[in-house]
């Protein structure tokens, strides 16, 4: 709800900035963390995370044409549950060979290479807007 809000209020870009720079500062932080203090970052970092969803579906939903929309979220839950069930077993032999604080600064590494991805995205909406008309 408070990206939402966000989004509704500010540009996406930003929003999603402010979102990738906290994944991998709550990942960061992570790493050397045990008992209460863990789980109060992993709550932290577990908002953010969920916070990114409302963003790519605000994405896909301004940068798809009305006739492909439904195809591009349709693409977008395959990829995510192929990525996902790839990443499951990966995270255990991770896990298994050097525990918790590889997955967490590999974690924060590929917040903060989304962060920087994130500064190629057009700066406003208007952009985007404007590319979906050149393209139709």
């Amino acid at each position: 709800m408070v990206v939402g809000y966000l989004i509704d209020r500010y540009s996406i870009r930003t929003v999603f900035l402010c979102i990738a720079l906290l994944q991998a500062l709550f990942f960061f932080m992570m790493i050397s963390l045990v008992g209460f203090s863990a789980l109060v970052v992993a709550i932290g970092f577990m908002l953010v995370v969920f916070g990114q969803i409302p963003i790519n579906d605000v994405l896909v939903g301004r940068i798809a044409t009305n006739e492909w929309r439904s195809r591009a979220y349709a693409l977008r839950s395959v990829v995510t549950f192929t990525v996902m069930a790839t990443t499951l077993p990966l995270i255990g032999w991770i896990y298994g060979m050097n525990g918790f604080s590889v997955i967490f600064s590999l974690l924060s590494a590929a917040a903060l290479l989304m962060f920087f991805i994130i500064l190629v995205l057009p700066k406003s909406d208007n952009a985007i807007q404007r590319s979906r008309i050149l393209n139709a």
